[in-house]
Formats: structure tokens, C-alpha cells, sequence
């Protein structure tokens, strides 16, 4: 490992209010001292050895290699910490054991790739800020949710299994893709606020719902299977579109919709959910379902049958020779001589 130095009394604007994260993991932070020991990095850093202290990254424009090396304190809170920065990478680490795996504040151009977090009292990924990318990380076995994510980021082929809350819990204007929640706690995907776009994810085995969208969010193309409870519900939701989605074999319901109003559902699919595959209760209205295949549904108007294309209307009969002739001979202007053709 590289020159490094070691803070024993390293300030930073950082606290998490343990309690509280499972119903507000957003929460702002408040000026707290960070525990040492904490190896503090400025510049770019490979790790050699694993670590029984957490990580403070302390400089922009760098890269942080772990090398798939373990990063664990036990009572420590963050094991890796980005606090106002930009351009900073970590890649390969394994944060295991803390109060929170990793935590993004205030900070931008972040990309975490290939890295771990394990086992933390609450969060695995906790991302305060806007602009940063998570990209093939894995959230396993956190008491509160893998990963926990601001406004305006990118994940891509991560993963979320056996987390005590949501795989994953996003806010507004996230575009998530390619991504798995298994096992976890409470939903596989907990879409809170507006404008997240979800392709080709994949929602298993969750205590309760595979995918819970708000209003103004957009999944195409993913899977809800065997959940505990829905597999994708749409509650008091409005201008949601969901295209080309499956759900199968969830316990209680594959498209769930209570209080909705004008989303859009278009080539999904359901079948073998426990009560029905899809449900819309007598308090939505306005949402318009197209080409849909569910084996059986309830409050939702069948398809309107496909009526056979119209009939052109029929040519007019063709003139016979005789009406030709007849219509040559007759005179075209007063006085004029009609001659039959010959």
C-alpha cells in the first residue's frame, strides 16, 4: 500500500440516525467526529493488504483500488467515505461490517465499480448526491437497505440480495438498469419519487413486492418473480408506463393497481400469481391497458375484440358492350350526329 496518512481525529460533516434510516433513508447529515482509525487518500491509491480501518477519500480526480481486498472496523460507521468531491473512482473494494458500507455526499462524477458492501448495520450504498454512477456493486446481508439512492444517478448490473429493508430505494430522476433484488427484507425495488427509469431488472424471492412504483416512473423490459406479496404494484400512482414487463408466481398479485390514475400498461404479462394476475380496484381510473396477457384479471375491462378490417366498398358494376354502344350513339350536344362505333 502506498504512503498514506492516518487521522486520529478526522471531522466530518457525517451521522446517520440508525433508527430512523428504514422510514427516511435520506436523512441530512449533521456535523459528528469520524471514529479512527481512518486511512485518509489524496492521491491515487492501490491497496496491497486488507484493512481493519475505514477509508476517507480526501481529494478529487483520483482512483481508489482496493483489489478486492477487505475493508472492515467494527463499530465504525462509514467504511468508504466520498464527501464534496468529483472524479473519483473506487473500484474492487470490500467494505464489510460497518454502520454504512459506502456513503456518496455532496459529491459528483463518482463511479463505484465491482465493489462490496456487507453485513453494515444499515445501508450498503447510501448516495446523497447527484451525478455518480454504481456500476456491477453488490449490497449483501445490510441491516437496512443495499442500496439507498438520491436524485439524478446511474446504476447498472448491480446487485441487492438479503438486505434487511429494499434491494433497492430510489428517489427521483435514477435510471437503473440491468439490475437484481433478491431476498431482501421488504421490496426489491422501492421507487419513491418521480422520473426513474427501470430496464431490464429483475425483482425474486422479496418479502413484499418485486417492484413498488410513484407516480411519473417508467419500467420496461423486468421481471417480478415469486415475491411475497405483488409482483410490480402501482398505489395512489399516476402517469406511470409499464412496458414489457413479467410477473409471475408472486404470491398475491402480478400488477397490482389501488388509487391510480392515468398510467399506461402496455405488453405485459402475468400468470400463476396466487389470488389474480392483475387487479385494479374501484379507486383508479383513467389507466389504459393495451395488449396485455394476463391469465386472469379482475377490475380491468377486457380488450375490446379485434374487429376484421372493413370491407371495400364494391366497384361498380363493369359497362356491357351494349351499354358502350348505347352511350357512344347518344348525342353529346343539341343537334349533334351520333355515329355507333364500327
Amino acid at each position: 500500500m502506498r504512503n498514506h496518512r492516518v487521522l486520529s481525529k478526522a471531522s466530518v460533516a457525517i451521522a446517520l440516525a440508525i433508527g430512523m434510516l428504514a422510514s427516511s433513508p435520506l436523512l441530512p447529515f449533521s456535523a459528528a467526529s469520524y471514529p479512527p482509525p481512518s486511512l485518509f487518500v489524496t492521491t491515487n491509491t492501490t491497496l496491497t493488504q486488507d484493512l481493519n480501518e475505514s477509508i476517507v477519500v480526501g481529494a478529487s480526480n483520483l482512483t481508489l483500488d482496493c483489489a478486492f481486498h477487505i475493508v472492515t472496523y467494527h463499530g465504525g460507521k462509514i467504511g468508504i467515505l466520498v464527501e464534496s468531491l468529483t472524479n473519483v473512482t473506487i473500484r474492487d473494494c470490500r467494505a464489510l461490517g460497518f454502520e454504512t458500507g459506502y456513503a456518496l455526499v455532496s459529491s459528483t462524477g463518482i463511479v463505484l465499480v465491482g465493489d462490496v458492501a456487507a453485513h453494515s448495520l444499515t445501508d450498503g450504498f447510501l448516495v446523497t448526491a447527484s451525478g455518480n454512477s454504481l456500476i456491477q456493486d453488490n449490497a449483501t446481508a445490510n441491516g437496512g437497505n443495499g442500496f439507498t439512492v438520491s436524485v439524478g444517478n446511474v446504476l447498472a448490473f448491480d446487485a441487492a440480495w438479503g438486505n434487511g429493508v429494499d434491494g433497492f430505494h430510489v428517489n427521483a430522476d435514477n435510471a437503473v438498469n440491468e439490475s437484481v433484488a433478491a431476498g431482501n427484507g421488504n421490496n426489491g425495488f422501492t421507487l419513491a419519487g418521480f422520473r426513474n427509469v427501470l430496464a431490464g431488472d429483475a425483482a425474486v424471492g422479496n418479502t413484499r413486492d418485486g417492484f413498488d412504483l410513484a407516480s411519473g416512473n417508467r419500467l420496461e423490459g423486468s421481471t417480478a418473480d415469486r415475491n411475497g406479496n405483488d409482483g410490480i404494484s402501482v398505489v395512489s400512482a399516476s402517469e406511470a408506463t409499464l412496458v414489457a414487463n413479467t410477473a409471475n408466481g408472486n404470491r398475491r398479485i402480478g400488477f397490482y393497481f389501488s388509487s391510480s390514475h392515468k398510467n399506461t400498461v402496455t405488453s405485459n404479462a402475468a400468470c400463476g400469481n396466487g389470488i389474480v394476475d392483475a387487479f385494479q380496484d374501484n379507486t383508479s381510473s383513467g389507466n389504459v391497458f393495451v395488449n396485455n396477457v394476463f391469465c386472469t384479471m379482475s377490475g380491468i375491462d377486457p380488450p375490446p375484440p379485434v374487429s376484421p378490417p372493413a370491407s371495400p366498398s364494391p366497384l361498380p358494376p363493369r359497362p356491357s358492350p351494349s351499354w358502350l354502344c348505347a352511350a357512344a350513339a347518344w348525342p353529346r350536344t343539341p343537334g349533334a350526329t351520333a355515329r355507333a362505333p364500327s
